[in-house]
């Protein structure tokens, strides 16, 4: 009998882990190999992730979660905003509803997450194995898009189109790549267990070195400004473990030879415009920085008025926003470059709602000295327009969450063996 269980458990975990890869890559999209759309693989992932979630249902964790609170949000005003839209609407209205599907799906996934590893140091050993193994095949992704982007954009659902020729992976696009590849290496590095110290510093080196690697083949901005805020967490430690004359003396190595090289990369920057360097550095001569800086302006005017028009109150929801949208626009963009407009267009004053939750995810970031990832995640939400219905959106808050939730359940035990 008991090992009737312990085979179960295993065949869970093992299912867990393959489906959170699947979701947190957007790997469902690979199904462009077999010509088919993704769409089945995500409804198998709904239906094993459900079972197991309510096989395992712990209410008092389910409703601590800000993810589920989110989803609740989202999907619940969309449709008391689309049932008034029916009510009064004239013509026929076509919604949208990949996005509810997709986060609906992630809720249900990682409440299953936090009721399987409830003990801190098992989910801590998840985080470090499931980041691990999603940065190393990020890694994998962008060195096959930069050899053959075409024949990597062939892989692809054909529901999916990319926008760029920069390396994307399976996200499709590449400042969600790069952000992923700069979240993932942090929660690497966050989480890594005691290992001896060469393989510790290898480790290290690795993510570091592919982070940098990955986020200038992205040409993404942002991936740069996430990874200052990795490098700002960790210098101190580093200081710590070296020494103040090893730091020094590891800065000067490092400036001196940025010096010596400094001819050959600036002729590699030169030569390699869409780098992600490139684009900071020379971002005034860059067209395409140009065009990206213009279509962020002419997206925020655009969200501004929308909410104007809607008198500051009230939005479409997630369904029928992209409807209303395209009147507002005169090219294609698809959403508002940032975030928070974006939300206050579908939502109204609700969207303060989410800034709500997002503060109780703060507190508890804070706490868990994880407030690096809710400032990479408020870059994301200022410089993006939808991550909050990305898979690494909810990641990052379940990191925070399962983190918070394990540690009051660990100093509750505490508590209570001090009583006994």
């Amino acid at each position: 009998m008991q090992q009737a269980i312990d085979n179960k458990q295993i065949v869970e975990r093992k299912l867990h882990f393959s489906i959170g890869a699947i979701l947190l890559l957007n790997l469902y999209l690979l199904t462009g190999i077999f010509k088919m759309p993704y769409f089945p693989v995500l409804i198998l992932c709904l239906g094993v992730a459900t079972y197991f979630m309510i096989d395992r249902f712990d209410r008092s964790i389910f409703v601590n979660l800000v993810n589920n609170w989110n989803t609740f949000f989202y999907i619940v005003f969309s449709i008391f905003l689309l049932l008034i839209q029916l009510a009064l609407a004239e013509n026929k209205i076509e919604l949208k509803i990949n996005d509810s599907i997709r986060i609906l799906i992630y809720s249900i996934y990682f409440s299953w997450t936090a009721f399987l590893y409830q003990d801190k140091a098992h989910l801590t050993a998840f985080i470090f194995k499931l980041s691990l193994v999603c940065f190393i095949i990020l890694l994998i992704e962008g060195i096959v898009e930069m050899l053959d982007p075409f024949l990597f954009a062939l892989l692809l659902s054909e529901n999916v189109s990319k926008t760029m020729l920069r390396v994307g992976g399976t996200f499709a696009d590449a400042n969600a790549y790069s952000n992923a590849v700069v979240i993932l290496g942090f929660l690497v590095l966050k989480f890594m267990p005691q290992l001896p110290n060469k393989k510790q510093m290898g480790l290290v080196l690795f993510v570091v070195v592919t982070i940098l690697y990955l986020v200038e083949l992205s040409g993404s901005r942002q991936g740069i400004l996430l990874f200052i805020v990795l490098c700002a967490y960790f210098l101190p430690n580093l200081v710590k473990i070296l020494g103040v004359k090893r730091m020094l003396l590891v800065l000067s190595v490092f400036i001196l030879l940025l010096l010596a090289f400094s001819p050959v990369i600036y002729q590699y920057l030169l030569q390699n415009p869409d780098s992600s360097l490139a684009r900071v550095l020379f971002d005034s001569e860059n067209p395409k920085s140009i065009n990206s800086d213009l279509e962020r302006s002419s997206a925020m005017t655009a969200g501004l008025t929308y909410i104007k028009n809607h008198f500051y109150l009230y939005g479409t929801g997630l369904f029928l926003f992209e409807n209303e949208w395209s009147n507002y626009v005169q090219v294609q963009i698809p959403f508002p470059h940032n975030s928070f407009v974006f939300l206050y267009c579908q939502y109204g004053i609700g969207a303060l709602l989410f800034f709500y939750f997002l503060w109780i995810a703060t507190k508890r970031a804070i706490t868990q000295q994880l407030w690096p990832l809710m400032i990479m995640l408020s870059i994301q939400l200022f410089l993006l327009s939808n991550p909050v219905y990305y898979p690494i959106h909810y990641f990052t808050l379940f990191v925070v969450d399962a983190c918070w939730l394990a540690s009051q359940s660990n100093s509750n035990t505490l508590n209570l063996h001090k009583h006994e």
